[in-house]
């Protein structure tokens, strides 16, 4: 068993700072690790691992494998889990409470006693798995696969999405078709309105992006984010004002695999304004646009794909 006896956050953080380092938890016993908050994409190894009281919370942890693993009174809660895997592992007492687990994979798992309130499992896969005692409050279960599983004392009050047909399910999983993805892109696209833009890591936790500072002007601090494929969005600009951060335009590019329409754009939102095509713009993009507590959110749509909506972007500078 692995004690980590002080080491904390910090300390990992400088030591995965050195080029090649890696975290290869494989086949070991670790209790009472502090990994919060640290970028552990690409350098985390943890199969057929017994972790005990570790603190993931805020971690970003795409990618990372956890296959046939024991967790046990673990927190995960506002972690980067998609595409992580779950397979076969055994999750008792632990939380991931707000966690993004976008493609994330449950197959065969046992978990008992384990909240996911408010978790995002779009796309996720929990079939043919154990739940017990567990609550998923609140959460987003989009074209998730939810079948075959045996279940008790299971909790799924206010969750998004939940489909129990494994054919309806895998069709969604693999399609992204229009009707559960509508609420997931309404969703945080709403969020986007009311998050705050001083805070990047609440975007790139939203977004499922992660932020890099992009350079600066007179006026403006860029960040950008890109990821070849995701379940919503691929791409990020934050302008934030230099003298003012509650100023700031975002910019958000979405997936190809998903489509909202202008009609489920107009039906969603009242009282639009029209602004037509930028002429600098090199796709031609025209929006649809509407005042949303005090900023601009706008829809847009390009001559390449005209019935599907572009980008989102949410203006805070007027």
């Amino acid at each position: 068993m692995v004690d980590t006896g002080g080491i904390g956050p910090e300390q990992l953080k400088t030591w995965l700072g050195h080029a090649g380092a890696s975290l290869d938890l494989t086949g070991q016993t670790f209790t009472d690790c502090d990994f919060s908050g640290l970028d552990l994409t690409g350098v985390i190894g943890a199969r057929a691992a017994t972790l005990i009281r570790c603190d993931f919370s805020g971690a970003d942890l795409f990618g990372a494998s956890f296959q046939d693993s024991v967790l046990t009174s673990c927190n995960f809660s506002g972690a980067q889990l998609g595409k992580c895997e779950f397979w076969g592992t055994r999750i008792t007492d632990c939380t991931f409470e707000g966690a993004l687990m976008i493609r994330s994979e449950f197959s065969g798992a046992v978990m008992v006693g384990s909240t996911f309130r408010r978790a995002n499992l779009l796309a996720a896969s929990l079939s043919d798995s154990v739940l017990r005692n567990c609550v998923f409050g609140g959460a987003d279960l989009s074209g998730a696969l939810v079948s075959g599983n045996e279940e008790d004392g299971v909790s799924w009050s206010h969750v998004t999405g939940l489909v129990r047909s494994a054919a309806v399910a895998s069709a969604l999983a693999g399609s992204v078709v229009a009707a559960p993805t509508e609420a997931s892109f309404f969703s945080v696209a709403q969020q986007l309105v009311d998050a705050s833009f001083d805070d990047t890591a609440a975007l790139e936790h939203l977004l499922g992006l992660r932020f890099v500072p992009g350079g600066d002007n007179e006026y403006f601090q860029f960040f950008r984010a890109q990821r070849e494929s995701g379940p919503l969005f691929t791409a990020a600009e934050l302008r934030a004002d230099r003298h003012n951060r509650a100023r700031a335009i975002l910019t958000v590019t979405t997936a190809r695999s998903v489509c909202v329409t202008r009609k489920a754009v107009l039906g969603r939102f009242v009282q639009p304004t029209l602004t037509p095509p930028s002429p600098h713009s090199p796709a031609s993009e025209s929006y649809v646009s509407f005042m949303v507590k005090g900023a601009r959110l706008s829809f847009g749509f390009t001559q390449q794909r005209p019935g599907c909506v572009a980008s989102v972007v949410v203006d805070r500078l007027e």
